[in-house]
Parts: structure tokens; sequence; C-alpha cells
């Protein structure tokens, strides 16, 4: 009888669980299909509770589902990521086809609107397979779509074409006038890009004529921004401005729309001459592409590639303002796109204000910071005007051939700023910024053979520096030291070893260092360090033993033999000793990194990332591999990080800087960081890290003490070629 009882008491409970995973599905269902997506997300999570409770996968792949698809509608893209892919994972193992096409659709669009068009492409292939798979024209129509679009945002327009004809073709044989529309604009849209015009007026004739027919004011806009394209492209600016007023006049629900039709007009405008309409259309512009990022800011990738995607009103703004000879609040415009995201991680770590508090950078700001600590700020912006990057507002190619001027400003130790602009459309300047990222890009292991190297040659680093510093150089002191704010290729410059008219390399005559942006530098822990020398992690020449002999072997991770040396001379000098070989283990690194006021790692870096969604850099241990993710989770109380291995100042190139092992370090909470542009050779590495740390045991400063030790390296004989000392580059607190 107990046991009768027992069962009928399970089966009541199992009842009312199945009744309460109906009703929060239903609610759920309901409330989604109405709009009120806050009220279907608390749904959709009760569902979840009860769903992984009961152990009731089916629920559970639903309330994931549903809270991907309720996330991504509210653009909380982050979270609809997590969902979406949790719930795709339950899909794959149920092998439900229909479930994993909702679910790559979803994850193929929110990826598309970060721009990240990498994994675009990948979710929206396995969604071609999958349609192709179950025969479902729909589904096959819309895979082509997003595959399209991704490939447009590559400016791969001819792959785009023939994605968007053959969505278009079987999204005909649904009669759907709606989709057929967009489908057509889209169209319309790449054929613009690849100069088809004539195919491109036919495809929005159509499109025209079903937006009337259905009074669609959303279809008419995209008609009216296509238009806007072609007459802005024929240089018919009234007709062009026309277009774009009445797009900004309809409005909609998509405040990206908005902003891309005020971003067009504002750019029509400065192309017609009116530059006071120009700019406070762009103002306009900004102010949306601001609203939107800051829905993505708490992640990094992320959040840069958005920005990515709306760098143009930036370009745009800072040409209009320049030609009204405004050139303090282009310099603000200038800042405004520069380190966004860096400067929003500094501020949530550092906690020094509110992220919705207001600017933190002004003109005053700056002249002051260039003042307290006697330094000369200098600024590059790489400007574009290319008609080619209004049409979507898509990403930005980052190839220095779309390039056309080069701002320059430069704030002196006094408070004054000078500005300069470079025109840098002719083929010899764009050929000059990618001989620039190959150069540095040449060697993969810090043994190469330098004799045999495609080294920086003397006259290319003459040209650099009459393209860079020549144009200020006469506003520049004799001594003192340079602090270098780039931006696109520029990052890459080994500005130390530019070479002036009489053959002398910068780092001669001054020391220098880099910047994000000029935020950044006051951003950047700026407490007075004491006795810093006295606390240091010394890590040398771990050994290879215990890593993946197939990895080792394809990055020819040799024995650095002199690596070893200058742990082991350095930590003698600083009375300490070194981690080195099999000691040198992650858990021990990792263990001791938030302990620690100098942080010295002497070994193997490489560029490598163990997936897309991983910051670019890696660096070697005995045991394994440091991340740029296991250094974000410790906070560093580090005053000197030295990464003392090839690559550490390279990454991912973004309008927010290379992302990679030197921000992430500073993020994490070092004042300064020491990194190197290229694969850096092994002996006169040695010879300039002991002669650094024994120039800062002398009391001199980072910057000047890295300044003389690149002196004294230069100075034998078979180390004086640059790309023996001048790889590594300063970064934050540098006194």
């Amino acid at each position: 009888m107990n046991e009768l009882n027992k069962k009928i008491e399970q089966e009541i409970a199992l009842a009312e669980e199945l009744s309460r995973l109906l009703l929060h599905s239903s609610e759920a269902l309901e409330s989604s299909s109405q709009g009120h997506y806050q009220v279907a997300i608390e749904q959709y999570n009760k569902l979840l509770v009860v769903a992984r409770k009961t152990s009731n996968k089916q629920f559970e792949l639903q309330a994931l589902a549903g809270l991907g698809s309720s996330y991504a509608a509210v653009e909380d893209f982050l979270e609809a990521i997590n969902y979406s892919e949790e719930a795709l994972s339950l899909a794959e193992e149920f092998h439900d086809e229909f479930a994993k096409f909702r679910l790559l659709s979803n994850l193929s669009s929110i990826y598309f609107s970060l721009g990240d068009f990498s994994s675009t492409i990948d979710k929206a292939t396995k969604l071609l397979e999958i349609s192709k798979k179950i025969d479902d024209k729909k589904m096959e129509a819309s895979a082509h779509s997003y595959l399209a679009g991704a490939h447009f945002s590559y400016g791969e327009s001819e792959k785009a074409i023939q994605h968007y004809k053959q969505g278009l073709e079987l999204i005909r044989t649904s009669g759907d006038t709606y989709r057929i529309a967009l489908s057509l604009s889209s169209l319309a849209e790449a054929y613009i890009e690849n100069k088809n015009y004539e195919d491109a007026k036919v495809c929005l004739a159509e499109v025209w004529q079903i937006a009337q027919q259905t009074n669609n004011l959303a279809l008419s806009k995209i008609v009216l921004e296509s238009l806007g394209t072609l007459c802005l492209i024929f240089k018919h600016y009234d007709q062009a401005i026309e277009n774009f007023l009445l797009a900004v006049s309809l409005q909609t629900e998509s405040y990206i729309e908005q902003g891309i039709s005020l971003n067009n007009l504002g750019f029509t405008y400065y192309k017609a001459g009116e530059l006071k309409k120009a700019e406070e259309t762009l103002y306009k512009a900004i102010e949306i592409w601001e609203s939107r990022y800051k829905k993505v800011s708490k992640n990094e990738l992320y959040s840069i590639s958005i920005f990515d995607t709306q760098l143009f009103s930036y370009h745009i703004l800072q040409k209009v303002l320049i030609e009204q000879e405004n050139f303090d609040r282009a310099l603000e415009v200038a800042e405004k796109s520069r380190g966004r995201t860096f400067i929003a991680q500094l501020i949530a770590k550092s906690q020094i204000i509110s992220s919705n508090s207001t600017p933190f950078f002004t003109i005053d700001q700056a002249k002051t910071i260039a003042r307290t600590n006697k330094f000369n700020l200098i600024v590059y912006s790489l400007i574009s005007d290319k008609e080619r990057y209004f049409v979507s507002g898509k990403s930005e190619n980052r190839s220095a051939n779309l390039f056309s001027d080069l701002f320059i400003w430069l704030i002196k130790d006094s408070g004054q700023i000078i500005f300069r602009q470079v025109d840098i459309s002719n083929e010899d300047k764009k050929f000059l910024l990618e001989q620039l990222t190959i150069k540095v890009s040449s060697h993969n292991t810090r043994n190469f053979d330098l004799e045999n190297s495609d080294q920086l040659k003397p006259n290319l680093l003459a040209e650099l520096y009459q393209l860079l510093i020549t144009p200020v150089e006469g506003d520049l002191p004799e001594t003192g030291h340079l602090v270098f704010l780039p931006q696109d290729q520029l990052f890459f410059t080994p500005f130390a070893a530019l070479v002036d008219t009489q053959g002398n390399y910068l780092i001669e005559r001054y020391s220098v260092s880099l910047a994000y942006s000029i935020e950044s530098l006051a951003l950047i822990r700026q407490e007075k360090a004491t006795d810093y020398l006295s606390s240091a992690l010394i890590v040398g020449n771990p050994s290879a033993a215990n890593l993946s002999q197939t990895l080792t072997k394809k990055l020819e991770l040799q024995s650095l033999p002199y690596a070893e040396q200058e742990a082991k001379e350095i930590a003698n000098l600083l009375t300490t000793e070194a981690l080195i070989a099999e000691r040198a283990t992650k858990e021990a690194v990792v263990t001791l990194l938030p302990k620690h006021k100098v942080i010295h790692l002497a070994t193997h870096g490489e560029l490598s990332k163990f997936s897309e969604a991983d910051i670019p850099g890696l660096i070697m241990l005995s045991d394994g591999w440091l991340k740029a993710s296991d250094i974000l989770k410790i906070r560093l109380n580090a005053e000197l990080v030295v990464l003392s291995a090839c690559w550490t100042s390279k990454g991912r190139l973004t309008s927010d800087g290379i992302v990679g092992l030197l921000r992430t370090f500073l993020m994490a909470g070092a004042s300064t960081v020491i990194s190197t542009l290229w694969a850096v050779r092994d002996e006169p590495t040695k010879i300039l890290m002991v002669e650094f740390y024994k120039q800062l045991q002398q009391s001199v400063t980072k910057a000047e003490a890295l300044r003389q030790a690149m002196i004294a390296t230069m100075q034998y004989p078979q180390f004086h070629d640059p790309y023996c000392w001048a790889a590594f580059t300063i970064i934050g607190k540098v006194d």
C-alpha cells in the first residue's frame, strides 16, 4: 500500500511539473508573439528551471532557444549567443534539423549585427546544408541571404551577388512580396558596390513598386537610401540630399537604419560643400552609434567589431571640422574614435568613473597631461572618404589602399596644440604603409637568420620618418620624451628606429612610448611606485618537453639559451631566483603573477588563437600556454611587465588598436608593458634586456632605460641592425 501511495504521489508530482512546463511555455510564447520580450525572458527562465529540474530535454531546448531569440530581440547579443549556442548543442544531440535551422538562423543574424562576419559565414553555411537536406526552399533562401550579406560586408561583391540571386530565385516561388522586395534591395546594393548601376536600377524599380502597393515605409526608406547612393556616385548632390532627407524623415523602429541614413546624409552634405549641415548631421549619427555601442560593451571583441562598422561617421566628421579649421574639435572626434573598448575596460577594472558619466577626455585634459608629465603627444588619424563605405555602414576594410589623408596633432609639453595634414592618396604613400605591415611580419621565431631576412631597410625607415615625423619636426624639442598615438597600420611602426635626414635614429634623440588614446594615459594606474624592483617574477626559457610535440615542431619552438641567460642575469641583478626550464609551469606562473611588481617573461610568443572567440597571443610555459583569458582572470599589481618574446605587441588590428597580449596585461592592472613588434633575436635581446634593468637601477624612467638599452645594443657591430633592438615598444606609465 505504501509503495502504491508513493507511486501515485510521484505521478501526481510529474503531472504537476508537466503542467507547470506547459503553462510557462504557453505564457512565454504568448509574450514573445506580442513583442513583450522582457516578460518572455522571465517566463523562459522559469521554464528552463523546471525543465532542468525534471530532466526534460525537449522543454529545456525550447527554453534555451526562446531565451536566445528574446535576448536577440532586445539586442542583448551576448546573452543571445550564449543561450542560442547552448540550445544548438541540444538540437544537435536530438538531431532536430528544424530546431538547428532556427538556431543557426538566429545566430547568423546576431553575428552579422555584431560585425563578426566570419562566424556569420560559418553558421550560414551550416544553415544552407540543412535547408538543402530537408528540401526547404524558404530556409535555403534565408541561408543564401545571410551568406550574401556577410560576403558583401567583406567587400566580396561578386560572391554576394551570386548568393543574393540564388536566394531571390527561391523567394519568388513563395509569392511573399515583402521578402522579394528585401532580397531585391540587397541585390541592388551589391550591384551598386560592383558598379552594375543599370541592374541596380531595375531591382530598385521593382522594390519601389512593392513599397507603394503595400504602403511599407521600411521598403520605401531602403529604396530612397539606394537612390541617394546612386545620385551621390554620379555627383548629383542635390538629388542625393533630397533622397536621404526623405529617408531620414521615414522613422522606423531600427535606430541602426536611422544612424545609417544620417551618416549618408551627412556625407552627402560634405561632398556638396555644405559643411555646417554635414557637421550637425554627422554628430546626430554618432549619437546613435554611441547608444548602440553601449549595448555590447561588455565583450571586448564584439564591441570592437560593431564599432568598426561605424568608423566612417567619425572619419568624415574629422574632415568636415578640419576644413572649417576647427582643429581642436576634430581632435576630440579622433579621440572618440580610438581605444573606446580599451577605455571602457580600464574604467570597469579601476572603477574610476561610472561608464554612464560624461566623457573623461577634453582638450584641456590633453594639455594638462602633456604639461604635467613633460612629454610631447603625437596623435595620428588615418582617414578615408571612399564612397564605398557609406552604402550600408559595413565593416571598414583596413587596407592602406583606402586611406586618403593623415591628420597629425602635436600636443606640446607647453600645452600648445599644432595640427598638420598629409596627403597620402598617392600610390607611393599607400605602398609605404603596406610595406610597413609586411616588414614587421616577416619572421616567426626568436632564432631567425638576420642575414637572409627581409629586413626593415634604411630607406623604408627614412621614408616613414618623412611621413610621420617631418611634418611636426620643427616644433619638437631637441630632446625629451615623445608619446605616439598610432592608428591602423601605424601601430606596426618601430618609432625608435625611424631615420632622419642625417642618418640618425629617432631613439638617439628621444625616449619614446605608445598609447591607445589620450584618455587611456590618464586612466592607467598612476600611483607612484616605490622600490618596485625588489618584487620580481622572472621566467626564462621554459622547457617545451611537456607540450604537444606536433605543435612544438610546427612552431619551431627550439630551446632559447640566451633567454635563459637573460632571466638568470636579471634575477641576479634584482636579487631573486628565476623560474627556468621545467620549473616555469603554468600553475606556478599564474599563481605568482598577482604577487609581484615586476613580471619578466623570456620565452616563446605565438600569435595563434585556440578559437575565433579568443584574443590573439600566447606565451609558452613548460607545460602549457599562457592565454589572454588566463591573464584577464587575475588582478595584477605589476608596475612593470616585460614580454621578452616574439610578437607580443601584435594581434588583431582594429579601430580600437591592436587587440592582443599587450593590452590584455594593461587591462589586468599592469601600469607599464614592454612588448615586441616582431620575432626578436635571442642573443641581442638578452643584451638589451640586461642593460634595461641596469639602467632602471640607476633610477632613470622606464622609457629612458629602454632608450639607453637600445643604444647600448646597437653599439655591437653584429647587432647594429634595427631588427636586433627596435622591436620593443613601451606603453603605459613610463616614469
